[in-house]
């Protein structure tokens, strides 16, 4: 008999719903809620690069990134209750553990009479047998934790290179490429400070052109992923892992 999870499949949508929101407001007003302040020293003839995030604006796309990943796990934690005897359902819960012996003593009970291929699917997803921290079940894990009790902060990153354009008095450009060293930017974090080539004078028009991506604030989470793809992927795992548990019904 198939399992009831039309709550489940609802959540997943809604969790969808949250990630087109962020999306559309980070399209909404780009270079605007975040965005990079370029400046001049005449004393020191530097170039000074600056991030800037106001607090109300980080705060914002964290909640609506803590909703998302909230959907998902709390989707994963319906299946289970949807496939448990009901007597079992008090302390049931989708489990996540990083080793093996924590899992048997305290993450089998969560899962207690489920059907046997779920159980062996579930196994088989734990970060000790999936990745470690590199598996999306840790990383959903890490981040709802996280959103319990607190905002899911964001922090901005840049690419590699960036760009300036130099326009002189002749009508003529010239452009340097530099490397930017990769680190996590907060709000009035100075991204980068260098000189001026000798043919810059103050009255010049100067343009940088940097790419900026948003990620989360733990190194440890996904540190190559922008916010919104990693939260596109934890979606997607969440729909396939609701689908092979369905399955076994």
């Amino acid at each position: 008999m198939p399992y009831d999870l039309q709550g489940v499949y609802a959540k997943l949508d809604r969790a969808d719903y949250h990630l087109e929101q962020l999306r559309s407001e980070l399209r909404a007003d780009p270079g605007g809620n975040y965005h990079f302040t370029t400046d001049s020293d005449r004393k020191t003839n530097e170039h000074i690069i600056v991030y800037r995030m106001p607090k109300d604006i980080s705060l914002r796309y964290g909640i609506i990134a803590g909703e998302v990943i909230s959907q998902i796990r709390s989707a994963l934690d319906h299946t289970v209750w949807a496939m448990v005897p009901v007597a079992n359902r008090d302390r049931c819960s989708f489990p996540v553990f990083d080793n093996k012996r924590g899992y048997i003593k305290y993450g089998l009970p969560k899962i207690h009479g489920i059907n046997s291929s779920a159980s062996t699917i579930i196994e088989g997803l734990q970060p000790f047998n999936c990745g470690g921290p590199s598996a999306p079940v840790y990383i959903l894990n890490k981040l709802w934790n996280r959103d319990k009790h607190q905002i899911l902060n964001f922090v901005g990153g840049a690419v590699d290179a960036y760009k300036r354009i130099y326009f002189l008095k002749d009508g003529t450009t010239r452009e340097i490429v530099a490397d930017v060293p990769r680190r996590r930017l907060e709000d009035g974090a100075e991204v980068i400070r260098v000189k001026h080539p000798d043919f810059y004078r103050p009255q010049m028009r100067v343009v940088t052109h940097m790419t900026l991506c948003l990620k989360f604030w733990d190194d440890d989470i996904a540190p190559d992923k922008e916010v919104t793809e990693l939260l596109a992927n934890l979606i997607e795992f969440g729909k396939g892992v609701v689908e092979v548990l369905a399955a076994t019904s």
